[in-house]
């Protein structure tokens, strides 16, 4: 208001906010948007200016990702990547503790130290169109990147200590070790190269069976022959002892009956002795 004497007051949404000619909103947030209005006062008299809507859009957030190959985490490199995804062409600005870096690209790879691995990176994206800019991205320390290095190589070590024993130990055996014989019974199990050697063809085992039992045959006609010759001889010789006992009996009945001839002869014929047998 032109001349001297009045005296301003800022409302938003018809709630007062500052006694001030200006209204200066130094950090923009959501809550900020409204419908904004001034009002002049001197004395009794006031005017109201015309209202101002103002509309706060949230920036599009910046997302930095760690890009980080297993190579790269054994020589301790770090590489990040910062992306806006609204569709648009962005450039990118880096920062390390709060200090801003050189470089515009979506990529930023930082050499492993001391001081690196330690530092806090964040990254925003730069672009000609409004917005202007996008949200600051959360950020990222990188000394998990050394944790999970050593981790690594712990591990690696300890495998190829396993190996290593590993094979010292299979070699150790190996030279020490005698295998043992384990003897089959041979009534229970017999090899395959022995149960080959015991096929026999059926017409082969028939004739070794009738071989077998023509052998027998001929044993017991044997056997049954001397049985008939040792009964043949038994017989004759009976016979022979019964003929010489019934010769023998017949000579001594023969002897009998020349006695008894000889003393019954009469008398005139033995001599002229008169035999007085029979009185």
């Amino acid at each position: 208001m032109s001349g001297v004497g009045w005296e301003y007051r800022w409302h938003k949404d018809s709630k007062p906010l500052i006694a001030n000619s200006e209204l200066t909103i130094d950090a923009v947030s959501l809550t900020d948007t409204g419908d904004y209005h001034c009002k002049a006062q001197r004395g009794d008299f006031s005017v109201d200016s015309e209202t101002l809507q103002v509309r706060v859009q949230a920036c599009p957030p910046a997302f930095l990702s760690l890009k980080t190959e297993l190579s790269d985490i054994m020589t301790g490199d770090v590489t990040l990547r910062c992306n806006v995804s609204d569709g648009r062409q962005w450039n990118y600005t880096w920062f390390m503790n709060g200090q801003q870096l050189n470089g515009s690209s979506d990529v930023l790879k930082v050499t492993g130290n001391e001081e690196t691995i330690k530092s806090e990176f964040k990254c925003k994206g730069i672009n000609t169109e409004r917005p202007l800019y996008s949200a600051l991205s959360d950020g990222f320390v990188a000394n998990y990147i050394l944790f999970k290095r050593n981790i690594l190589l712990a591990i690696s070590g300890c495998l190829v200590c396993c190996i290593v024993i590993l094979i010292i130990g299979c070699i150790i055996l190996k030279i020490t070790h005698k295998p043992e014989v384990k003897e089959t019974p041979e009534d229970l199990f017999f090899s395959m190269t022995d149960s080959k050697n015991q096929i026999i063809s059926p017409m082969k085992e028939y004739m070794n069976n009738r071989q077998t039992e023509l052998e027998e045959s001929q044993e017991k006609a044997e056997l049954i022959s001397d049985c008939a010759s040792a009964v043949h001889e038994d017989i004759v010789i009976k016979e022979s002892q019964e003929k010489a006992e019934l010769i023998s009996d017949c000579a001594s009945a023969v002897h009998e009956d020349s006695v008894i001839k000889d003393e019954e002869t009469s008398a005139s014929v033995a001599n002229g002795l008169t035999s007085f047998k029979g009185l």
